[in-house]
């Protein structure tokens, strides 16, 4: 794997070793995969540096894992000549472009991640009003925007993404996230239940999320091959079932450790 690639993902090694298990995990299970079988296409159990360090060094299978997180944003055919996976904003990107969520390309990853975490929380705020309403109290209590007695459900959940995913630029041009520590966690504990449950049976705003992100659009040649596409896609696109909640566990952990 080329260094600057490596780099973008360099914070991992500032990360503990049960932060690290959450992606190691997602590489090697994939998401929804309950009964926790490795994945068939998997290669980071049959490398050195994760079986010396599995049960409590992680940090020193960093490279490992991420080479083997990186592979799995690309194609078998596009690995296989590149000897090495895409880059990590490649990854996030064709993510966000999956769900619908808005970048650009000069856009800095900050802020990618943060419109990313933004539409999962938004989706979590709308399907479910009662965790609007108990984050509306809690968060935005004592914040200057608070208004006693708000009633309208749609201007508490504004009130709550205001709070908690503002952010601004320093004179230098480095974006300072002002992500809140109440709402990552949140977002990791319900992508916790995704991933160590079966998919098929998740009833939950995040499953939904994951079916957006993970089925091929008709709109593509592969697409338009349904009901098959997603089967095709798995076997040789990208790993879908692992770099969506592998990448908001990496985003989490760069949030924590920034």
């Amino acid at each position: 794997m080329k260094k600057e690639k490596l780099q973008e993902l360099e914070f991992l090694k500032r990360c503990n070793h049960n932060d690290l298990k959450k992606v190691a995990d997602c590489i090697i299970y994939g998401i929804g995969n309950g009964n926790k079988k490795p994945r068939l296409a998997e290669r980071l159990t049959k490398t050195k540096a994760y079986n010396d360090n599995r049960e409590n060094s992680l940090p020193n299978a960093v490279d490992a894992i991420i080479d083997e997180y990186l592979r799995c944003g690309g194609t078998t055919i596009a690995n296989t000549f590149r000897q090495e996976g895409v880059s990590y904003r490649e990854i996030l990107t064709d993510i966000c472009q999956r769900l619908g969520v808005y970048y650009n390309e000069k856009m800095p990853a900050a802020i990618i991640e943060r419109n990313l975490i933004t539409y999962l929380m938004e989706c979590c705020l709308i399907s479910d009003h009662s965790i609007a309403e108990n984050l509306y109290s809690i968060w935005c209590i004592n914040q200057p925007f608070y208004k006693s007695g708000i009633s309208d459900i749609d201007k508490k959940i504004n009130c709550i993404l205001d709070y908690c995913f503002s952010y601004s630029i320093d004179d230098e041009g480095k974006v300072i996230s002002h992500l809140k520590t109440k709402t990552m966690p949140f977002i990791v504990k319900e992508m916790d239940k995704l991933v160590n449950t079966d998919a098929k049976d998740y009833k939950g705003w995040l499953n939904d999320i994951f079916k957006q992100a993970t089925t091929p659009s008709i709109n593509t040649p592969l697409g338009a091959l349904n009901p098959i596409a997603h089967s095709i896609n798995y076997i040789q696109g990208a790993a879908y079932d692992v770099t969506f909640p592998a990448t908001i566990y990496i985003i989490y952990m760069k949030i924590k450790n920034s």
